[in-house]
């Protein structure tokens, strides 16, 4: 039984040359060539059959992990020009973009000094599983500023060392892979106090 190998496309983008050797430029020709053991081959590939004539080109079915340099070189009606400078290696891997925001935290508890919050998960995680989630606290008056950064399965957790009568806000980042993503909506105001007691009957 084989493995399977993950294959992921790399975007190139350029500038166009002030060089054309006084020959309309009719494309441009992309090589790669791939690094061994962190030192490049020099072995250049062309991955297109034709010129491309915009300044992007993507080049398709890359092994997840491996590592290429990149080139370009202008096509005009005398013959190709010289490459371009070689990019530096690049190791392919399936982009990562920061998680979306979490659901507005709810205030499950409340102490003179401490808030117990939960929210539901972010449902764009970016690509990455989520790896952490941050909370953020803003005092009356004052800017956001961290409150804890953690990691757990369980999307709660008890902010302590609060004021007692201060009113904050809290809201909740996800981490993943690529950091810190966007932040939920605060909840509103929330003061430290000692939470109302619960009716009795004598």
């Amino acid at each position: 039984m084989g493995f399977h190998k993950t294959l992921i496309p790399v975007t190139l983008k350029w500038k166009p040359t002030n060089h054309d050797g006084r020959n309309p430029i009719k494309g441009y020709m992309i090589d790669k060539a791939p690094i061994t053991k962190g030192r490049p081959t020099g072995n250049c590939i062309p991955v297109n059959s034709s010129p491309v004539t915009g300044k992007e080109f993507t080049v398709p079915n890359l092994p997840e992990n491996s590592e290429w340099e990149f080139r370009v070189v202008t096509v005009n009606d005398a013959e190709p020009g010289k490459p371009s400078k070689t990019t530096k290696p690049h190791k392919v891997h399936d982009p990562v973009f920061a998680a979306g925001a979490p659901g507005t935290p709810y205030v499950d508890g409340v102490t003179p000094n401490s808030v117990l919050l939960s929210w539901a998960k972010p449902t764009d995680t970016g690509g990455r599983k989520i790896q952490a989630y941050q909370v953020d606290v803003k005092p009356n008056g004052g800017n956001w500023a961290l409150a804890m950064a953690f990691s757990l399965k369980e999307n709660e957790c008890t902010i302590a060392n609060l004021k007692k009568g201060q009113e904050y806000k809290f809201r909740v980042k996800a981490i993943n892979k690529a950091g810190s993503g966007n932040p939920s909506v605060s909840t509103g105001p929330v003061v430290a106090k000692k939470p109302p007691e619960k009716p009795s009957i004598d």
